[in-house]
């Protein structure tokens, strides 16, 4: 009887230890996929950014076109061939 309970004693101190060297194993891993996962959603946040702007210009465009040719060279000239510094 006393072989069985050491035997069951060994067996949970390898399932222990198993446990402990899976979590040290993977902890890395998952932190990266953590980090990936905020990468990726800042990067949807830029692409969301830039269709919201897009449909905008696309809109400003649309509206430029229907207006007489004289106000569109007007907005056109208005426009300054290189873009303001920023500061």
């Amino acid at each position: 009887m006393n072989k069985k309970n050491s035997s069951s004693v060994t067996s949970l101190f390898l399932l222990l230890a198993l446990v402990g060297v899976g979590i040290f194993w993977f902890k890395p891993n998952w932190d990266e996929v953590s980090a990936y996962q905020i990468t990726e959603q800042a990067r949807q946040n830029d692409v969301d950014t830039a269709n919201q702007t897009l449909n905008t210009l696309k809109q400003a465009q649309a509206n430029l076109a229907s207006s007489s040719e004289v106000d569109q060279q007007t907005v056109l000239t208005a426009i300054p061939e290189t873009p303001y510094p920023s500061p």
